[in-house]
C-alpha cells in the first residue's frame, strides 16, 4: 500500500517538475513570438503602410496562452498574490493544516476549471478565429492546459506538505 502511494506522489513531483519546466520553455518562446508579431506589425503599418491582418490575433493569443501557463507556474512557485495574516500567525501543525487546505481547495478548484474548460473549448471548436481562421478550439484550451498544470502543482505542494518533516510548507525537490 505505502509503495504505490510512495510510487504515485514521486510521479506526481515529476510531473509537476517535468510540466513546469516545459510551460517556462513555452511561456518564453511565446513572449518571444508576442515580440516579434508585434514589431512586425509596427514595421508594416507605419513604415510599409500596410497592417498585417492577422497579428493583432495572433499576439492577444499568445498573450492568453502564455498567462495561462505562466499562472500555473506562478501557484508552483508560490508567487501569486497571498493573504498571509492568518498563516503567519500560527505555527506548527496548524500551519500545516491551514496549507493542506489551502492546497486542497485549489486542486479541487483547478479541477473544476479543467473541466469546464475543456467543455467549453470542445464547444467553440467550430467557430474559426476572424483573421487567422483557426479554430477556437486552440484559443479556449488554454484555460484546461493552464488548470490541469496548476493542479497537479497544487498535488505536488499537498503532498509536500503533507509528508515534509519540517511544519513549514516546503518544497521537496528544487
Amino acid at each position: 500500500m505505502f509503495g504505490a502511494v510512495a510510487e504515485m506522489t514521486g510521479f506526481i513531483i515529476l510531473a509537476s517538475l517535468f510540466f513546469e519546466k516545459l510551460s517556462r520553455v513555452l511561456v518564453s518562446i511565446m513572449v518571444g513570438a508576442m515580440l516579434v508579431v508585434v514589431l512586425s506589425q509596427v514595421v508594416f503599418r507605419y513604415l510599409l503602410q500596410s497592417p498585417l491582418p492577422w497579428s493583432e490575433e495572433l499576439a492577444r493569443y499568445l498573450m492568453i496562452w502564455a498567462a495561462c501557463l505562466a499562472g500555473a507556474n506562478a501557484y508552483a512557485d508560490k508567487a501569486h498574490v497571498t493573504v498571509n495574516i492568518i498563516t503567519r500567525s500560527i505555527a506548527g501543525r496548524m500551519e500545516r493544516f491551514v496549507n493542506v487546505g489551502i492546497h486542497a481547495v485549489v486542486a479541487t478548484l483547478m479541477l473544476v476549471i479543467f473541466y469546464q474548460g475543456w467543455k467549453l473549448a470542445l464547444k467553440v471548436s467550430d467557430q474559426l478565429s476572424p483573421a487567422m481562421s483557426i479554430s477556437m478550439f486552440w484559443t479556449y484550451s488554454s484555460v484546461p492546459v493552464g488548470a490541469g498544470m496548476t493542479f497537479t502543482h497544487a498535488l505536488r505542494l499537498l503532498l509536500q506538505t503533507l509528508f515534509s518533516p519540517d511544519t513549514r510548507d516546503t518544497v521537496l525537490m528544487e
